[in-house]
């Protein structure tokens, strides 16, 4: 007589039975190693983030007028880890990869950055205008400011750009991002007629990297251009991720 428990009390049983429960805590996560809870606290870093400059509206007529630059600020957005308010162990771990940075740029609202994962972002209407005051900080900070604003020339790797982005002085802020990897460079929304028109779309983008391949060749010699991109309005492609 066979042993086996028929299909049918199989599948019943199979059915009836709760799946095991997933624990909502690890209550001993605290006695792991301190070098094993720390490479478990690696693991939850964000792999990469959005990091979006805006110029403030209060200042748009001191940016015009170029009046009292020691009060232009940028405004800065993204995600905040979530592992910097875990716990102080925790923060502790993620400051070693995302540390404060860019106190007086921001007008003393730093932000936490990792500059070889996020992505800079500076797009959508006021692109040109953030750019300018960008640019035009250099020489009017006291030294605080100016360190800040080079080491974030050296240390972007990663780029997205709205805006008339061939304007001369916005090609020679570019050529100084000195760890630049990938450019992703957004064509203006009034320039969407270039997609309408056959040919239209590569000849725009030659005459734009031509602009760049100049300068770059005048301020960089032979070193390699980054990865440059080009997304047109209503293209539907992805930016940096």
């Amino acid at each position: 007589m066979s042993k086996e428990m028929p299909k049918a009390l199989v599948v019943y049983a199979a059915q009836s039975s709760p799946a095991p429960a997933t624990p909502d805590t690890f209550t001993l996560f605290p006695k792991l190693p301190l070098e094993l809870r720390n490479i478990i606290w690696l693991f939850a870093l964000p792999p990469s983030r959005h990091v979006k400059f805006r110029n403030r509206r209060i200042l748009q007529d001191l940016v015009e007028s170029s009046v009292c630059y020691d009060n232009i600020r940028l405004n800065a957005s993204t995600k905040i880890p979530t592992i910097l308010s875990v716990c102080s162990e925790s923060r502790a771990v993620a400051l070693v990869h995302y540390p404060l940075h860019l106190h007086n740029i921001l007008g003393g609202f730093p932000l936490s950055i990792d500059y070889e994962t996020d992505i800079f972002e500076i797009s959508g209407e006021d692109s040109t205008q953030t750019l300018f005051v960008l640019i035009e900080m250099a020489g009017h900070f006291k030294r605080t400011g100016d360190r800040e604003i080079m080491h974030l020339k050296e240390n972007i790797h990663y780029l997205v750009l709205g805006g008339v982005f061939w304007a001369e002085d916005t090609v020679a802020f570019l050529v100084e991002l000195k760890s630049l990897e990938k450019l992703v460079l957004k064509i203006p929304d009034h320039f969407r007629y270039v997609t309408a028109v056959e040919h239209l779309e590569s000849s725009f983008k030659s005459l734009a990297m031509n602009k760049i391949k100049v300068i770059w060749e005048q301020k960089r010699g032979e070193e390699a251009l980054p990865q440059i991109e080009f997304v047109f309005p209503g293209s539907g492609a992805t930016l940096l991720t």
